[in-house]
């Protein structure tokens, strides 16, 4: 299915919705966000150290840290958070791999 966009629209859609465009032609970046939505009773399986940002009422469970937000531009306390998140993230894919 074609969705064609002008300069300022965007598009909503499951995070697995496989899709494409051709190169920006534009002289201003083109900006990709995923947010993925969780119940707090959901919990990680393979480390006990995985992040969320609670969005909407209360978490009684406890299965995630908390995800602090950026303060700033490439905030360097939040870059490197996440860059420890990146590297727990790849570890997390490799033992899901060998389980």
């Amino acid at each position: 299915m074609l969705c064609p966009l002008r300069p300022g629209e965007a598009s909503f859609h499951h995070g697995w919705t496989l899709h494409s465009s051709r190169p920006n032609q534009s002289g201003d970046r083109r900006i990709g966000l995923n947010i993925q939505y969780l119940s707090p009773s959901v919990r990680q399986t393979l480390h006990d150290r995985d992040t969320a940002m609670l969005v909407r009422g209360e978490d009684g469970y406890g299965n995630f840290g908390t995800d602090l937000p950026a303060t700033s531009d490439l905030d360097p306390a939040a870059m490197e958070r996440r860059a420890e998140q990146g590297a727990l993230i790849k570890g997390t894919y490799v033992k899901a791999r060998e389980a």
